[in-house]
């Protein structure tokens, strides 16, 4: 509680016994005398944000209006019934509003180290003109960042919102709801962050967490889980995305407001007869109708929400690449330089809430120094993710399902899915990684997987935030996030989620479909039935599906290398890389031929080769292009295809059937199988050097100077 709650309250408190206390010694001055007080106290409130004030001017209105009322008459020393039970029951309003929106410090962190932060921008002259700033004037972006501390002596505490971003930034959320100033008060609150201490020392390389708010929010809407994470010894930056996030207060000064169309497209009426594809997504009663809910649910905000579908999702994931590559180089303020070399940027971490969840599972879906995604509640606005494979360890965050559905139906509840569940995951191989988890919350809001809990009691914080209780949601976020980084990114062993969960048992549940859902897809379309196969690497594990379906010669063929045990102690030993060289393809080779690659050219044939070439099969036959996370054959002419595969490691439509450009022979190149998991170890090995000698001109440049062996490759039981 502020100091000035306390003097407002004993104000209140004393000014009922003087009214009540008819016998009271020179009553009318010292009522008087209290209501001005009253008065200065609510003005004095009132410019810190502490609407919760406000609604006093009724008690000095109301004294001075009795005031007035029995000075026409004869003052009576009757006790004042009806006028003092007027005031009592008018002074429980700004008392219930100053209980029900507290003002209180953050929950202090749980890890050992004090937390430092800093505030900074970067500026990309390459992008102007974007959400609402004029043509010529470049991205400017805010960043905020969170670290371990050493020395906190003679530093500032951060205020949960500065005066400045009271004023401004605060009023964004509320403004949604047609409430600018429901949050401003939250600035009086103390944050455990201390501007610009002192760095930690000893820690070596931490590990780095990026972040993005979510829509119409800004940097710090999950101050708690950062502070918890800082004091566990990460590194982690928040990214305010101006423009569509509630006014940016720069470093310097500057207001970069949030763009006025955000707040026109929320008050637009929605058509009640229009029939609304999410409803389906979130209730229907089989696989099917959500998965056709979810794809109509994205072409119909196509049309109606182009700025988040078209416009939005492209920009955030561009600010998030380019804070990524600005903090991997140490291009930043001076002034910060010395905090963001800190931090590991060959493996990040990568998390969001909401637009920010969605922003961040997209970015992981390409970004290579990603190794690890949340997403806290987020959508498919991006919808790159929908029906494909995440590439990194992915953790889904869902509020209450029922609580949605009910808003959105007549009370009814959910089947108990989550909104994106045909996401993250291809449909035919849902839930046979270990590394993807889906999580839900009980009894909380969307809005509510935040910090905001914290500054709100019921019933007020029922409705917008759920009833859950502050302290749960606060540990849960923390134990989830912190849980989650400390097992993908910093490979400590543990029993996440299962533990989380179990320790929340009651508020927090395994979302696990994924058996239902493969079942019911593979039962609707059999040509996606799949086998799955391991390949140990000395790089690392890459597990596979492979379809028998859809390609039942190249798959078979495969199989019966793989069955007989013709892939142990094989390679990996030829990568290129698009734009090095001639090369127009992304791909990693493999298989018995490693050795045979050094030349001559006229000795490369299938002589490494254990069973018979097999007859082609065109990706038009198969269904699976050269795309991003696919194993096709390597040939020399159709019908050459025998032991040697290479996988794809960005899309390649050039190798499909059909292509005739650049001497390609029209025939393509096999696919027969997916990359479930191991795609980064794909990715690592493309880098590696490539100097090994040839005399085969073509190879040059191409042959891994050290080749990864492949020592084993074995089917695993579906």
């Amino acid at each position: 509680m502020l100091l000035i709650d306390i003097v407002y309250v004993v104000l209140l408190f004393i000014t009922l016994i003087a009214w009540w206390k008819t016998s009271l010694a020179g009553r009318r001055n010292v009522l008087v005398a209290l209501s001005i007080a009253t008065f200065i106290a609510i003005g004095y409130g009132y410019t810190i944000h502490r609407w919760q004030l406000v609604p006093g001017l009724a008690i000095v209105a109301l004294l001075w209006l009795f005031f007035l009322v029995r000075s026409l008459r004869a003052l009576s020393d009757d006790l004042p019934w009806l006028s003092g039970s007027i005031l009592t029951i008018t002074a429980l309003v700004p008392a219930f509003l100053i209980y029900t929106f507290p003002v209180r410090p953050l929950p202090a962190p749980t890890g050992d180290a004090a937390v430092g932060v800093v505030e900074f921008e970067l500026v990309d002259e390459g992008r102007k003109g974007l959400l609402g700033v004029a043509a010529d004037q470049p991205r400017r972006l805010l960043v905020r960042a969170w670290y371990p501390a050493s020395d906190v002596s003679g530093t500032e505490v951060r205020p949960y919102f500065t005066p400045a971003e009271s004023s401004t930034t605060a009023t964004g959320p509320g403004s949604i709801v047609g409430l600018p100033f429901y949050f401003t008060h939250v600035g009086n609150a103390l944050t455990n962050s201390h501007v610009m201490a002192k760095p930690a020392a000893d820690l070596g390389k931490l590990p780095v967490v990026i972040y993005s708010h979510g829509y119409t929010s800004f940097a710090g809407q999950n101050t708690v889980f950062m502070e918890a994470l800082a004091s566990h010894g990460y590194l982690v930056f928040s990214v305010h995305h101006t423009g569509d996030g509630s006014a940016a207060v720069m470093p310097n000064g500057d207001v970069i407001p949030m763009a006025p169309e955000i707040l026109e497209s929320f008050s637009e009426e929605i058509d009640p007869n229009e029939p609304n594809p999410f409803e389906a997504l979130v209730t229907g009663d089989t696989f099917e109708i959500r998965r056709q809910g979810n794809i109509d649910t994205y072409y119909s905000e196509t049309k109606t929400q182009t700025r988040l579908r078209l416009l939005s999702g492209d920009i955030w994931v561009t600010d998030r690449e380019f804070v990524q590559e600005k903090l991997a180089e140490g291009d930043v303020p001076e002034a910060v330089q010395h905090i963001v070399s800190l931090g590991d940027y060959t493996r990040t971490g990568e998390m969001g809430m909401s637009f920010g969840g969605t922003t961040s599972a997209s970015l992981c879906m390409t970004n290579k120094r990603c190794a690890a995604a949340i997403n806290l509640d987020g959508g498919d606005y991006h919808y790159n993710t929908f029906n494909r494979h995440l590439p990194v360890p992915f953790l889904m965050v869902y509020s209450d399902m029922d609580g949605l559905a009910s808003a959105l139906t007549d009370g009814r509840k959910t089947t108990g899915y989550g909104f994106n569940a045909f996401s993250y995951e291809r449909h035919e191989t849902m839930g046979l990684r270990d590394d993807v988890h889906r999580v839900m919350i009980s009894d909380v809001t969307h809005i509510g997987i935040s910090d905001f809990n914290w500054f709100v009691r019921r019933p007020f914080r029922d409705a917008l935030l759920g009833v859950i209780d502050a302290e749960d949601i606060l540990q849960i976020q923390n134990d989830l996030v912190l849980g989650f980084f400390d097992t993908y990114l910093r490979n400590q062993a543990s029993d996440f989620p299962t533990g989380v969960v179990a320790k929340h048992a009651g508020l927090l549940r395994e979302y696990d479909i994924s058996e239902a859902l493969r079942e019911d897809w593979i039962s609707r379309n059999p040509e996606d039935t799949n086998v799955r196969v391991m390949m140990e690497t000395s790089a690392g594990d890459i597990e596979l599906a492979i379809y028998p379906e859809r390609a039942p010669v190249s798959a078979n063929n495969f199989l019966a290398y793989v069955d007989g045990g013709h892939y142990t102690n094989t390679s990996l030993y030829r990568v290129t890389r698009i734009g090095e060289g001639a090369s127009r393809i992304s791909v990693v080779q493999g298989g018995r031929a490693g050795d045979a690659m050094a030349g001559p050219a006229d000795e490369v044939a299938n002589s490494y080769a254990l069973l018979p070439p097999i007859s082609h099969e065109t990706t038009e036959t198969t269904g699976i292009d050269n795309e991003r996370g696919t194993i096709a054959y390597a040939r020399f002419d159709p019908g050459t295809a025998g032991s040697e595969f290479f996988f794809n490691v960005h899309d390649n439509p050039g190798l499909n059937s059909g292509n005739t450009n650049n001497g390609r022979d029209g025939h393509g190149y096999a696919t027969f199988g997916r990359i479930i998991r191991g795609l980064k170890v794909l990715e690592a090995i493309q880098l590696m050097p490539a100097e090994r000698a040839t005399s085969i001109e073509l190879l040059q440049g191409q042959l891994l100077t050290d080749p990864v062996v492949i020592e084993r490759v074995y089917r695993i039981d579906n």
